[in-house]
């Protein structure tokens, strides 16, 4: 029979990276950024059909927001302190997973578009030059993702899905 298969799609999108910066002294520097970013759409190309193989999923975009501030403390005119805190807030469209199509023979997994999600959160860093020779540093994150809406693909069963942050 014959092995090949011929097919086209186009998959384009803007992807961007905004920022303002405010520096109120030499020691303080406050940030707003916004990005935009993409992941290609494709085909299923693990498919065991020519129909899978036809079947496209489309791109993923995620739209973030981050709120920073980079302040060095000095003590008796000695910098003695830094802390970089960011907040931060992502919302994912059409995420892209390998979902397992147990309708298939044999049985195989599939990238699909399956939902939307949000990711918030807040990270902390400080340093602390307790001498010209010692510094002490920590970091501190906290993250929440939240699927706000998964869909299997349109007449399929779900067999498993996986979800991890997007680049």
């Amino acid at each position: 029979g014959d092995c090949r298969l011929s097919v086209d799609e186009d998959f384009s999108e803007p992807t961007w990276n905004v920022s303002v910066e405010y520096k109120p002294t030499d020691d303080q520097m406050y940030y707003l950024a916004h990005r935009h970013g993409y992941r290609s759409g494709g085909f299923g190309a693990r498919a065991a059909t020519p129909a899978g193989l036809e079947r496209t999923f489309e791109p993923e975009t995620v739209d973030d927001i981050e709120l920073g501030a980079k302040v060095d403390w000095s003590i008796a005119g000695r910098r003695a302190l830094r802390t970089n805190l960011a907040l931060f807030y992502s919302d994912y469209q059409d995420i892209q997973r390998l979902l397992t199509d147990p309708t298939t023979v044999p049985v195989t997994t599939v990238t699909t578009n399956a939902g939307k999600a949000e990711i918030k959160g807040a990270e902390l860093e400080i340093s602390w030059w307790v001498t010209d020779a010692l510094e002490l540093s920590g970091w501190y994150a906290y993250t929440h993702a939240k699927i706000t809406d998964f869909t299997a693909p349109e007449g399929r069963a779900l067999a498993a899905f996986s979800f991890a942050r997007a680049p």
